[in-house]
């Protein structure tokens, strides 16, 4: 009878450890998106700051390899014999391969404009999913990372805050819904049945 009890709360919580790092990516991801946007609020109600801009020569600019950044990617985590293998990329991204590759799948065929395109002169769909997981599996900023996978400091800040909508927009309805509140006795039970403590 508990096994009929917490089938119907697959999508809220699951014992399973691949669809609890969906859960978690995507409760993180609304967290921080609703960070941003306060944050973005404040910036907009303060008065602006005089700066002084200094703008580089295109010969003192950093050229960006993408096509390097995704072969190391393969190289040392996604390929078959990579260097980390599967135990290493759960380690770096606390997510597993083969739910990273749900993940890939599921954003590329998002039809978001952000992941539709990844040519020669952008950054590819690996790189621009797997920032964002690992600052965010750091707890760091999103710069923290952007020389391994060759992104600017612009273009991690929007790898990161792409991944917060995105995560929201493709997962909101199995992983992010209002649960009701036969679910929320369930949901109860079922944390209590698991970690003994009552009331949280």
């Amino acid at each position: 009878s508990q096994q009929k009890t917490t089938t119907t709360t697959t999508t809220t919580m699951n014992d399973d450890s691949d669809d609890e790092d969906i859960h978690l990516m995507s409760i993180f991801a609304a967290v921080d998106s609703t960070i941003n946007t306060i944050l973005l609020a404040d910036l907009e109600t303060s008065p602006p700051r005089k700066k002084k801009h200094q703008c580089l020569s295109r010969s003192s600019r950093r050229d960006f390899n993408h096509s390097f950044a995704t072969q190391m990617i393969y190289s040392d985590f996604l390929s078959p014999e990579s260097l980390h293998g599967d135990a290493g990329f759960k380690s770096f991204f606390r997510i597993s391969k083969c739910r990273f590759q749900r993940l890939l799948e599921d954003i590329g065929n998002s039809g978001i404009p952000f992941y539709s395109y990844c040519g020669n002169r952008s950054c590819s769909l690996e790189a621009k999913l797997l920032l964002p997981l690992k600052t965010l599996a750091y707890g760091v900023s999103y710069t923290a990372f952007s020389d391994y996978f060759h992104m600017s400091s612009t273009q991690s800040q929007e790898a990161c805050h792409q991944f917060d909508l995105a995560m929201v927009k493709v997962y909101e309805k199995e992983y992010l819904k209002q649960p009701n509140p036969v679910e929320l006795k369930q949901i109860f039970e079922l944390h209590n049945t698991k970690h003994k403590f009552p009331g949280m």
